[in-house]
């Protein structure tokens, strides 16, 4: 957990991770896990909060440090990294394949937050990303914050039903951010390590595990509840978007997206390219012809052969398509219409789906 001047919410932040729960209901053992916490360049009372709390449960298994990083250091991502890295010594140390889990100083782990993340592991992902929940008073920016994660959400449901993946079944979401992820030290290692930004730099590390086809679950038994402030300690993030839906919804501004077309044309070619490289052995003259109305064939054979992961064949794929302008023949759309569109093609895919079961 990296912490800037979090003084206000510190200590709810870490009785939340105290006050874990097994699947009785019972304590969480102690020996399952431990909080390491980063305050870094703190100008309030956040490091002396931590130490007190630490002083006051000696049986919690809290390590804390401050640091005062440099001017051109001093951001989240360094934190972050800092502190990943620094767990994955401590499993290193006791030759254990052990879990990273990231939180952030003004969030609250739901109770259960340890457990559900374990048990997803088990069932051998590399990643669980969890729900981030935000309470907000009724104002036009909760509305606009409510579209945009429905969205975001339908499009995931759009995935499961176009392009699905066995380690992340639905029901599912499309998060998988700071407050709320985890990763097995071997896929850490694996991705390079948390990349080296000042902002986003959990956004980043998503775009590495799936260069590196990390089997990433989404899962909505993991969840965590953030701040809804508009003014946060990064350049980037929830907070400048919640003053973004602000200013939207000051202004009485319409929110435009990707419509639904488009995203569902980017799902259909993810997965015939997917199809491509699972089946490059057996079916791939059959899958090639299906391809070749968006790539030639011989451009696609040299990714076959360049690509050690499917997720490098498909970021060369996206370039090749943004090169050619292929999403720019569909406009964007007002949000309320993506929403009834995408709900239009679930339903009807979910129709099909059941008449061909019965």
């Amino acid at each position: 957990m990296p912490v800037k001047d979090e003084e206000e919410t510190i200590i709810q932040s870490l009785e939340a991770l105290r006050f874990q729960k097994d699947g009785n209901d019972a304590p969480l053992s102690s020996d399952l896990y431990e909080v390491l916490v980063l305050a870094n360049n703190c100008r309030d009372h956040t490091y002396v909060c931590i130490k007190e709390y630490q002083r006051n449960y000696p049986q919690f298994p809290l390590l804390v440090e401050e640091i005062t990083f440099t001017e051109e250091e001093a951001n989240v991502g360094t934190a972050r990294r800092f502190l990943m890295d620094a767990a994955c010594a401590r499993f290193a140390s006791i030759h254990k394949n052990g879990i990273i889990a990231s939180t952030d100083g003004d969030t609250q782990v739901d109770e259960h937050w340890v457990r559900e993340t374990l048990r997803e592991m088990k069932k051998g992902c590399d990643v669980v990303g969890g729900e981030i929940i935000t309470h907000m008073e009724e104002s036009a920016t909760r509305q606009y914050h409510l579209h945009d994660i429905k969205y975001q959400n339908l499009i995931a449901r759009l995935e499961s039903l176009i392009d699905p993946k066995t380690w992340n079944p639905w029901p599912s979401h499309f998060q998988c951010f700071g407050a709320s992820f985890a990763i097995t030290c071997r896929m850490y290692e694996k991705a390079g390590r948390l990349p080296q930004v000042s902002c986003l730099e959990d956004v980043a590390f998503l775009k590495a595990l799936e260069l590196k086809d990390a089997k990433i679950r989404r899962s909505p038994d993991v969840r965590v509840t953030t701040s809804a402030r508009k003014i946060g300690r990064v350049e980037k993030g929830l907070s400048q978007q919640l003053a973004w839906f602000e200013s939207l919804g000051n202004n009485q501004e319409k929110q435009w997206v990707e419509c639904a077309d488009s995203i569902i044309s980017r799902l259909k070619i993810r997965k015939s390219l997917f199809d491509l490289w699972e089946g490059r052995k057996l079916n791939y003259l059959q899958n090639l012809n299906d391809l070749q109305h968006h790539f030639k064939g011989a451009m696609l054979k040299e990714w076959l052969d360049e690509s050690g992961y499917f997720g490098e064949l498909w970021d060369k794929a996206q370039l090749e398509l943004e090169r050619k302008h292929w999403f720019q023949q569909w406009e964007s759309v007002e949000i309320e219409k993506a929403l009834e569109d995408m709900e239009f093609y679930i339903a009807k895919t979910e129709r099909s789906v059941r008449f061909k079961s019965s």
